[in-house]
């Protein structure tokens, strides 16, 4: 089983379980099962029989500390026979409100159909078996938010007509308050329904642009599915990533502190970088400065804004007011200035 550490952790991890379930196997079959070669098979029980539970520092582990197999059936008959397994059966599991909580989202998404719903209710199944307990009976319906509490959720009955309309090819029509805090009527045929952290989008082809864009529901007035059937976009590119630039965009530089650069990737405009002192410089691209606001007040002293100036002021001044509401102006005036400096 030469190769890399996590390959071979991969291999054990996949056997292991499936050694337990069995007890008695063949060798040919198990690595017909699990798609290894017999030899890759071989090596790993011989590794397994060398583990089990960590012993106290000084100590020798004990016999039945150990996964144990039968020898002469291995080496001799090329059986496998799993004759100890330490382990396995001690794993944590969930506790009953955990497992409720849990279960009562992929119910509710199951209700959207925003996924597979017999891959849900088998996963839902799986965290029943797993729960200490019997799961506390929460209630998911259109009527709640989706965690079982009593209060209504007002994007619920908007993310229902979106998904409603994605599944059944229709053109949705509503207006929409941008993040320029402008309202304009918007037609869109959806093609992608998902979340990013508390909020929802669709991302669709908006006939207003002429392009691929975002919409976040809750910024969505009045939204009606048409019985206009959408358009043919199986040529647009639907990648992962919320963020997808267009000609408009503004290019932004920015210093990066330590940790902060995996946040951006959806917003980088190239695949330059450039060492300023304890950061790194990058070019970002951003649809317009409320959003750059947005983006980096989400982390705070991370990005430094460099360049254009409207850019920079515009941080600046967020900043700024953010600062006035605390009494202390030296705080406000070092954050303003660590942010867009």
């Amino acid at each position: 089983m030469a190769g890399r550490a996590d390959d071979k952790l991969s291999v054990l991890l996949a056997l292991v379980p499936y050694l337990v379930a069995q007890r008695v196997v063949a060798v040919e079959e198990a690595a017909e099962q699990l798609g290894l070669t017999p030899e890759a098979i071989r090596e790993a029980v011989r590794l397994i029989a060398l583990t089990g539970i960590a012993a106290t520092a000084g100590e020798e582990p004990m016999h039945d500390e150990m996964f144990d197999i039968d020898w002469d059936a291995f080496l001799d008959e090329d059986v496998i026979v799993l004759s100890n397994a330490v382990g396995i059966g001690e794993y944590l599991r969930f506790s009953s409100s955990e497992s409720a909580a849990l279960i009562s989202g992929l119910t509710y998404l199951s209700r959207l159909q925003l996924g597979e719903r017999a891959a849900m209710d088998d996963l839902a199944a799986r965290l029943r078996e797993g729960t200490v307990g019997d799961p506390m009976p929460l209630l998911v319906s259109s009527a709640t938010n989706g965690v079982g509490t009593a209060d209504p959720d007002p994007d619920d009955g908007v993310l229902a007509l979106v998904v409603a309309a994605r599944d059944a090819g229709r053109r949705l029509e509503f207006e929409y308050r941008s993040g320029k805090d402008e309202t304009l009527r918007r037609q869109v045929d959806p093609l992608q329904v998902y979340s990013d952290g508390p909020d929802w989008y669709v991302r669709g082809y908006c006939h207003l642009r002429e392009g691929l864009r975002n919409f976040r529901l809750d910024r969505m007035i009045g939204p009606v599915m048409t019985d206009v059937p959408v358009d043919d976009h199986s040529d647009l590119p639907l990648e992962d990533g919320l963020f997808h630039p267009s000609d408009s965009d503004l290019q932004v530089v920015v210093d990066v502190a330590a940790g902060g650069l995996p946040f951006l990737v959806d917003y980088l405009a190239d695949d330059e970088r450039a060492v300023v002192g304890d950061r790194t410089r990058v070019t970002l691209r951003i649809a317009h400065l409320p959003g750059l606001v947005r983006l980096v007040s989400s982390l705070p002293g991370l990005v430094r804004v460099v360049a254009p100036e409207p850019a920079r002021l515009a941080v600046e001044h967020w900043a700024a007011a953010a600062a006035a509401r605390y009494p202390s102006e030296d705080a406000g005036t070092a954050a303003a200035g660590d942010s867009a400096r």
